[in-house]
């Protein structure tokens, strides 16, 4: 994918698009070899440029580019002659081959190659890492290792014993403080524990000798939390592999399936416990939000009510304090005495 541009092909205008991998670099004659490590790097184009400092001879300093890609994918065409620069390979691209099953007779074996040092299809189940050449045929000794399901069984037991602190932080019970968690006679969590403890202290039939996690060294403390005996569980790996791999691997009834069975009827997105859960509290809050909004609009219509009664009110008020006024205003008429005069 890329984007066409025109260029002029024997006198006529062409569309094309650039698909080569080529990467051309313009530098100034004044650029340093910084410049040009930091030029070639920015272009990010599949390869490394860095700087070697042997700190002798006439050449102190050496341009080193390196590909990111691996195997034969990964050779470099380089053109430097323009710089006057001259590139000597130091490690050619090439894949790592293994030839299995070689022998001396011609044809034999089968040649298998890889852009890494890592071979993962080469054996079903097997993953080879090569370190090095070899002439002469090296043989490989494959063994069972222990160091997978101990780390695994280890993960295991961490885990849930994160949960049991955390079960045990929402639904703690302080009696002098008269304090308790968010989640205390919580129904759904003793739900989560009662079957989460059948899981892991049930026993699985049907499966061979290893039928429990007691016999592999996994035990409860008072608390409710697991324990691992690591000493107890690489003897029994040691004594029967398969039969370990298979309690905890089975497809049908391992302890994985059963484990699997248990958190999706616990959490799962079908009608599990918590999601059933959920959507009770879901519908109580849009309950709650209703009765408030409905709460809301009966307040609306209570304090418009009130403030028409109010208004009424003060109005009254008005007009009786404007009567009063003209009531204020009257005054007695003073009373007319009559005049009498003599004459002489």
């Amino acid at each position: 994918a890329g984007t066409a541009t025109t260029i002029d092909r024997n006198g006529t205008p062409t569309q094309v698009i650039d698909g080569s991998t080529t990467v051309r670099l313009t530098f100034a004659a004044d650029d340093t070899l910084s410049d040009v490590v930091d030029a070639i790097n920015e272009a990010q184009r599949g390869f490394k440029a860095s700087i070697f400092q042997s700190g002798s001879g006439t050449n102190p300093y050496r341009l080193v580019l390196s590909s990111e890609t691996p195997g034969a994918a990964g050779a470099m065409l380089l053109d430097a002659s323009e710089l006057g620069l001259a590139f000597r390979e130091l490690a050619p691209a090439q894949d790592a081959l293994v030839l299995l099953g070689g022998s001396d007779l011609p044809g034999a074996g089968i040649l298998a190659s890889s852009s890494t040092n890592r071979f993962t299809n080469v054996i079903d189940g097997l993953q080879l890492t090569v370190g090095g050449s070899a002439d002469a045929p090296v043989s490989i000794d494959v063994r069972t290792t222990d160091e997978g399901v101990v780390s695994n069984v280890k993960l295991l037991v961490d885990q849930y014993n994160k949960l049991r602190d955390k079960i045990d932080q929402l639904t703690f019970f302080d009696a002098e403080g008269e304090t308790t968690g968010i989640l205390f006679g919580s129904r759904e969590v003793l739900q989560v524990e009662s079957q989460l403890s059948r899981v892991f202290s049930g026993r699985l039939l049907g499966l061979g000798a290893v039928q429990s996690l007691e016999q592999l060294g996994i035990g409860f403390t008072q608390e409710g939390k697991l324990t691992l005996d690591e000493t107890k569980l690489k003897e029994a790996f040691a004594a029967d592999p398969e039969g370990v791999t298979a309690f905890f691997t089975d497809k049908e009834a391992g302890f994985a399936s059963r484990v699997d069975a248990a958190v999706e009827s616990l959490a799962g997105v079908d009608r599990s416990v918590l999601m059933t859960r959920n959507e009770v509290l879901q519908r109580t809050i849009e309950e709650h939000n209703e009765r408030i909004a409905d709460f809301n609009e009966r307040l609306d219509r209570e304090r418009d009510r009130l403030q028409l009664y109010f208004y009424n009110l003060e109005l009254a008020i008005s007009k009786m304090k404007a009567n009063l006024s003209v009531v204020e205003a009257l005054a007695p008429l003073p009373v007319l005495i009559g005049q009498t005069a003599t004459a002489s």
